[in-house]
């Protein structure tokens, strides 16, 4: 049944017809409910709500092609750059993810490090903070995503390269005590003789 009234959105589908987007929960989440930005800190996400809602945003994204050339160039190959989830932090586009991502997991998303609410010219929103580069997935001993990590594009001033993206603040939490797990180096073969 296609019904405009008490739609969040509409939209146009595949085939070219006015769809129309209803929230299945009575909990509707818009624009004007979004929590105040200050007050106390949320509490960090558990480990299996962190990866569930990293992993979403990490789909989102690709890998870019210099970030690609760089990973072989130190000897990983395409199919562990693959399975290792490296991505490229665009400067643009991170509140669209950000909203389509509240809207799927609710508030639980201002508990993830790094998704934060800001004020614009149009009101508050939600989006992701952090410094445009490669995203390494910060990975705990059950491979969940626990945090992510970003090498920076560019030189960098001051500072590491790497830093992990946190919410500290600008009102939400940080990346919290984490332990280095190494990543999956697999090399190509090389020739022999």
């Amino acid at each position: 049944m296609r019904v405009e009234t008490g739609c969040f959105r509409v939209k146009e589908g595949r085939d070219g017809s006015t769809v129309y987007l209803h929230r299945l929960t009575s909990d509707p989440q818009s624009r004007t409910s979004i929590p105040p930005a200050g007050g106390i800190e949320p509490q960090r996400a558990d480990a299996d709500t962190l990866n569930e809602i990293y992993s979403a945003f990490l789909a989102q994204l690709t890998l870019g092609k210099a970030h690609r050339e760089n990973l072989v160039a130190r000897g990983l190959s395409d199919e562990a750059i693959d399975r290792n989830g490296y991505k490229t932090l665009p400067i643009g586009g991170r509140t669209r993810i950000a909203a389509e991502l509240r809207e799927r997991f609710g508030d639980k998303v201002l508990r993830v490090p790094g998704f934060v609410v800001k004020e614009g010219d149009n009101g508050r929103y939600v989006t992701v903070r952090g410094p445009a580069g490669m995203v390494v997935p910060v990975r705990d001993p059950a491979s969940r995503i626990v945090a992510l990590k970003v090498r920076r594009d560019g030189p960098t001033d001051a500072g590491s390269r790497y830093v992990y993206v946190s919410s500290n603040g600008h009102g939400g939490p940080g990346p919290g005590p984490l332990s280095t797990f190494p990543w999956e180096r697999q090399r190509s073969p090389k020739p022999c003789g």
